[in-house]
């Protein structure tokens, strides 16, 4: 009763950086530049090349074309790859996607792990690289029930999310424990149209972490209620004009590390006296922007632009969470050229990175002191074989 399909792709990657990279899976996965590391003569330390191969992102997926379903149809998907969980599954099969789709003419439930809404899976850049154009995307894969309403070319979505790789930051570091907590998932809401030359969207959501059940007291600890609520909302573009394509994406929120952005929350007031913790939000902007002519020989660039706005209230340096806290904005121009034959894609890709660090005032609302520039360029191979 099930029609089986199996696909992916074998891909070897060849890695050249000219400085020293916060990154994933043994530099595979790249984010920013490392800031300085001063030894006692001065130098820095991070400013020091660094070469990898991998495969680790070789994959593989099954489709099942399911039975009938009350007058629709069903859809089981899993795919997995060889990146592993953590630095030290490097080369173990970790699950990508594992989702159910029932579909009818104007209806879909979608049920399992797959993209985050806020993802732009119409308008994924091209890029050679692992890291897909993260941290200017949002990129996160979260178990979900998405239902999606559909009329012609434009459809309605709405979805119930938790975490599970791609978690938030808490006291007890990275962990899906505060959503879980707050007892509410995040929610999101989107608007999504598609045409043979036009296709956009816009996606907007809310989330709810509790960091903290109890605060540390003599002789006994405090029950404490409090939440850190934000926001975010993202919006694609895409057009493609005969062999000419243009991509865009931007997002605008507050703590947004769970889909791979700069920034994150920290504790304004604590009254341990009574149990109560106010929290407040920091606000990241980032915006991708790609161009690319494709005719057997592939030529693109992408540009992207994020920025830590800090946040609105004065809090607590002591008790910040996030990613890369100290990082004021980042820069990426990644120039590339590919060529494909047959099932077989050769790449090669610049990536041109520039990261700035400072001091984030937390008494002028996270406003950045004593900047300065640190920045990598990265040379990547890479070649395919789809099957």
């Amino acid at each position: 009763q099930f029609n089986l399909k199996f696909g992916g792709y074998v891909k070897s990657e060849t890695v050249y950086d000219t400085r020293q990279m916060t990154s994933a899976r043994e530099g595979h996965f790249s984010l920013m530049p490392e800031k300085e590391n001063l030894d006692l003569k001065g130098d820095d330390v991070n400013d020091a090349p660094q070469f990898n191969m991998f495969a680790i992102q070789t994959r593989m997926f099954v489709k099942a074309d399911g039975p009938g379903l009350f007058g629709g149809k069903s859809t089981a998907y899993i795919e997995g790859e060889f990146f592993g969980n953590t630095e030290e599954t490097i080369n173990m099969i970790r699950m990508r996607h594992a989702y159910v789709d029932l579909d009818w003419d104007n209806f879909q439930v979608k049920a399992g792990q797959t993209w985050h809404p806020f993802f732009p899976a119409d308008c994924v850049p091209d890029v050679i690289s692992f890291n897909t154009g993260v941290p200017f995307i949002p990129f996160s894969r979260t178990p979900q029930l998405r239902l999606t309403q559909k009329f012609d070319a434009f459809r309605i979505s709405v979805a119930a999310l938790t975490e599970r790789d791609f978690a938030s930051n808490g006291p007890a570091s990275t962990s899906s424990r505060y959503l879980r907590n707050s007892g509410i998932p995040e929610l999101t809401f989107g608007i999504y149209a598609n045409y043979p030359a036009v296709s956009f969207g816009v996606t907007g959501g809310i989330k709810s972490l509790k960091p903290y059940n109890v605060i540390s007291k003599t002789p006994k600890n405090l029950k404490t209620e409090e939440t850190v609520n934000s926001y975010a909302a993202s919006g694609y573009f895409k057009l493609v004009l005969d062999k000419f394509q243009f991509k865009t994406n931007v997002i605008y929120g507050t703590n947004l590390t769970n889909v791979m952005q700069i920034g994150g929350y920290a504790v304004k007031t604590l009254d341990t006296a009574n149990g109560i913790i106010d929290y407040t939000a920091s606000k990241t902007m980032s915006v991708m922007g790609e161009l690319m002519y494709r005719d057997g020989w592939e030529v693109g660039v992408l540009g992207g632009f994020s920025k830590n706005m800090g946040y609105d209230d004065n809090y607590r340096a002591d008790l910040t969470f996030g990613r890369a806290l100290d990082v004021e904005q980042l820069f990426r121009i990644s120039p590339r050229f590919a060529y494909t034959y047959n099932k077989t894609k050769f790449g090669l890709e610049l990536e041109y990175m520039t990261a700035t660090y400072g001091v984030p005032n937390s008494n002028d609302k996270g406003k950045f002191e004593d900047t300065y520039n640190v920045s990598n360029l990265r040379l990547l191979l890479g070649i395919f074989v789809n099957f």
